[in-house]
This record gives structure tokens, sequence and C-alpha cells, in this order.
């Protein structure tokens, strides 16, 4: 197994445990990880329906998506990551209220962070749990 697919089983536990998950009404929800080179975590994070911040603000202004500027799991992680100059890969995934995988594309508002990043792989999962490589 991968150290992109460890770390995959590990945001769905991250996920399936977090208090959001067992409280919140959402179908699906998004987890985010950043690894470094060797694929150690040095974050994970989630969406947040009810908190935003600046640099989210500006990305949903700047893809004429400002709706949507809620955190999404991939910019908290690019956020919060407090080791940046090390951060390498990040692995999206989405979960559903059956504890599933589903399609974990990045949209528009994150690509761009991702782009405006040193992230340099970006992986993502699909519906039947496997992980795709996004091209940045």
């Amino acid at each position: 197994m991968t150290k992109e697919y460890r770390t995959m089983q590990k945001l769905k536990k991250y996920i399936v445990s977090s208090k959001e998950y067992t409280e919140d009404l959402h179908k699906y929800f998004v987890g985010s990880a950043i690894m470094d080179k060797k694929g150690q975590i040095l974050t994970m994070q989630m969406n947040s329906y009810s908190k935003t911040h600046p640099l989210m603000v500006k990305y949903a202004k700047g893809t004429k998506r400002p709706e949507r500027s809620f955190l999404h799991a991939e910019l908290t992680s690019l956020i919060k990551c407090r080791f940046m100059e090390q951060a390498y890969e990040m692995v999206i995934v989405r979960i559903n209220r059956h504890k599933e995988f589903c399609l974990a594309k990045p949209c528009e508002i994150c690509s761009l962070g991702i782009k405006n990043s040193n992230i340099k792989k970006v992986y993502y999962s699909n519906h039947i749990g496997e992980l795709i490589l996004y091209n940045i």
C-alpha cells in the first residue's frame, strides 16, 4: 500500500470520527491532508460550512464564486499547515453518510489556491476508493 493510500485511509478515519460527521446533516464530508516528500502528514483538515477565512474569500471572488467562501478542506490545509516549506503533496477525500469514498476532485477555488502553493502532487478519491492524480 502506498503512502497516499495510507493517508487516504487515515483521512477516512479522521472524518468518520469527527464531531461534524456525527452531528451535521450534510451528505458528504471532505478531508484533505498535506504530506512531505517522505509521506509524513503535516496537517489534516475538513470542510467547515460555518467558518471562512480572508484567503478563502479572495479565491472565491477570484473565481467569481463568492457564495462558496466557506472553508474548503484543501484551503484549510494550506492555511493551517505549519511547515509549508516541507509540503510536497496533498490527498483529498470525500466520504458519504455510508462511509463510502466519493469523487473529491478539487473545485476551481481550491485549484487556484493549490496552484499558488508549493504543492507538487495532488491526489483525490473517486467513487470506488481509488486515488486519481490531479494535474495542477
